[in-house]
């Protein structure tokens, strides 16, 4: 029988400051860079298209438990009266079965969170981050 090379949503590990986020059910990430095109003098086509700012956004959906104090209990995000002092987070995606790092942003903060409760539910919500660069398996090669 042969294995699968895909990787699957049941060998990925969240790990938020090297610690593994056993609440993350879904993760998703979005990178950016905004490219500049070059003109000349009366040229009519682009001379050269240059990349300027790289970016990275993404979305960890997670399950709250009880008396854990939600993000800010597992400083991920600062108490909102904090805010101007929080500081940044490390946040990896692992495929289980080889420990390869997937997606890895060292310099992290999150911009949002949402939570809902739903009946018969258990509580859910999600927080969006924003990074300035991140890295996958390419790049530890």
């Amino acid at each position: 029988m042969a294995k699968s090379v895909l990787i699957t949503s049941a060998k990925g590990i969240v790990r938020i400051n090297g610690g593994k986020f056993a609440w993350a059910t879904d993760f998703s990430w979005q990178s950016t860079t905004s490219n500049h095109i070059i003109r000349g003098i009366d040229e009519i086509a682009p001379i050269e298209i240059a990349p300027t700012i790289i970016g990275v956004k993404g979305t960890c959906t997670v399950l709250r438990p009880i008396l854990t104090g939600g993000l800010e209990g597992a400083e991920i995000t600062a108490v909102q009266y904090r805010l101007p002092q929080q500081k940044y987070i490390t946040i990896e995606l692992v495929e289980r079965t080889t420990g390869t790092s997937i997606f890895k942003c060292d310099q992290a903060m999150v911009s949002e969170q949402n939570w809902a409760l739903m009946s018969r539910s258990v509580l859910k919500g999600s927080f969006s981050f924003d990074g300035t660069m991140w890295l996958n398996e390419a790049d530890f090669a």
